[in-house]
């Protein structure tokens, strides 16, 4: 009796299903380190804000206003630590006399720059990129991003 040497169909199948269940068992070991460099790519970037406000600190003696309200203009944190966050391109198209939320400085605070490229800074790279639609196209759209701070009357 001659037998040919190969696989039968069962031997197939088993490698497949073998095959299979070791890709189950990786995918989410690779979605979990995925999800921890994108953590870390978010502590960077709270890093690189903590550390241009205390640059600020250290160039004027004292930390950046959370924000001005006056009639003649509104500024946000944001725009006085561009300078100490690496984004000095922005800083030098920022107009300090004019509300924040005005020209020039309108699309400074797009998630999108004054050249069209991707502000990676302003949020996490874990946030999923939704906005809230009830603002669409308005101000808040363009000033959205992740990183807050909390500021009294002094």
């Amino acid at each position: 009796m001659i037998r040919s040497r190969g696989f039968t169909l069962v031997e197939l199948l088993v490698v497949v299903v073998i095959i299979a269940i070791l890709a189950g068992l990786l995918l989410p070991a690779v979605q979990q380190v995925r999800e921890a460099a994108r953590r870390s790519k978010c502590s960077n970037h709270l890093k690189q804000w903590a550390l241009g406000f205390h640059n600020y600190e250290s160039a004027h003696g004292k930390f950046p206003k959370g924000s001005s309200n006056g009639v003649e203009k509104r500024q946000t944190w944001v725009m006085y630590l561009w300078r100490y966050i690496e984004q000095a391109s922005l800083a030098d198209v920022a107009d300090l006399n004019q509300h924040f939320y005005l020209p020039p400085n309108a699309v400074l605070f797009s998630l999108d720059g004054p050249t069209g490229q991707h502000v990676p800074i302003y949020l996490c790279p874990s946030d999923t990129g939704t906005v809230d639609q009830n603002y669409s196209g308005s101000r808040y759209q363009r000033t959205r991003g992740n990183y807050v701070v909390n500021w009294g009357n002094g």
